[in-house]
């Protein structure tokens, strides 16, 4: 454990254990997509997402 100031702000962990982690944060992502793309209801449209999108300075 890596602290500043008395907190915690970091982890050292072994490859193996980030690895694990990711595989399992993959799963579940994959899990709500196919969760919603099984629900039959009607989806927002894009052009209602990027209406309410804040521009980026780019």
């Amino acid at each position: 454990m890596i602290t500043r100031r008395g907190e915690q702000v970091a982890a050292v962990v072994s490859i193996e254990v980030l690895r694990n982690y990711q595989k399992r944060e993959e799963r579940e992502i994959n899990r709500i997509i196919d969760e919603r793309m099984a629900n039959p209801a009607p989806g927002i449209p894009v052009e209602d997402v990027t209406r309410e999108t804040p521009a980026r300075g780019e």
